[in-house]
């Protein structure tokens, strides 16, 4: 009788594991011009929510989503992307294909499309890819069905801090030139006419501290009333808004991954009761 009783006992626990594991697969997909980018998928598609879609700040590969298992957590209850923009992680590059935010979206855009990931899509974005998320909410509209913002970047960054903050930021990251950055300012700048997130639910969260930020060194490395004021500023680009800030790096995903985790899932009762 023990014997049978551990024997239920370890077959109940292998299928909560291949339940609560689901589906997980990385795969490299064309998005064009012979193009390969790296695709993680997890979980399973559920009726009534959307896909979730994981983007990485400059210089990241999609594994900064992993590290605190944000993904893996929402992965039990819906299907979920991360994935290497071109030139990161073990996605491929080419120096002729051009780096700013029009391009990123697209390619992103394919990627899902190639892939078969159905939509619509909630696009979870950290820092620069925020911009990237806004571009792809003004390109592709309907299948945008909210963004939550994790301390992402605003178009005034430079305005606020000056060109040398924000260029030794792009050169360190190893992903993005200043040339690349212009670039994306003057899109996004033209896209902000088609006020594309007015109707779409948004989420921001904010870091408080950016630099060292721990009880040895608790001093950012900049002027934190600045970037309040540009959180706010993303914030206010939807009538359907929640703004959190947090006693946090700039790296939230992985200071505060539950933070993370519980806004998407709160963005899951958002989207159900529109």
């Amino acid at each position: 009788m023990k014997r049978f009783s551990r024997m239920a006992l370890f077959m109940v626990f292998s299928l909560l594991l291949s339940v609560s594991t689901a589906f997980a697969q990385t795969s490299k997909v064309d998005v064009g011009s012979g193009l390969d980018l790296l695709i993680d998928v997890q979980g399973t598609s559920v009726p009534g929510k959307p896909t979730v879609v994981f983007d990485s700040g400059a210089g990241d590969d999609h594994t900064v989503w992993q590290t605190a298992y944000v993904q893996q957590q929402i992965a039990q209850s819906t299907l979920t992307v991360s994935y290497d923009r071109a030139g990161r992680g073990q996605s491929d590059d080419d120096a002729n294909i051009a780096k700013d935010g029009v391009t990123k979206a697209t390619q992103l855009h394919a990627l899902l499309h190639n892939a078969n990931i159905p939509g619509p899509y909630l696009l979870v974005s950290h820092s620069i890819s925020g911009v990237f998320a806004r571009t792809f909410a003004a390109l592709y509209p309907g299948e945008v069905a909210g963004i939550i913002f994790v301390d992402s970047t605003h178009e005034d960054v430079v305005q606020e801090y000056g060109e040398d903050l924000i260029h030794g930021d792009l050169e360190n990251s190893d992903e993005f030139s200043w040339t690349d950055w212009l670039t994306i300012d003057q899109q996004i700048r033209q896209l902000n006419a088609q006020d594309a997130l007015r109707n779409i639910p948004i989420t921001v969260l904010s870091a408080n501290c950016h630099g060292l930020c721990n009880e040895q060194n608790p001093g950012s490395l900049f002027d934190e009333t600045k970037w309040a004021s540009l959180q706010n500023k993303i914030a206010a680009l939807s009538n359907d808004v929640v703004h959190t800030t947090l006693d946090s790096g700039h790296y939230i995903q992985l200071k505060k991954p539950q933070a993370v985790i519980g806004a998407i899932n709160a963005m899951f009762t958002r989207i159900n009761q529109q």
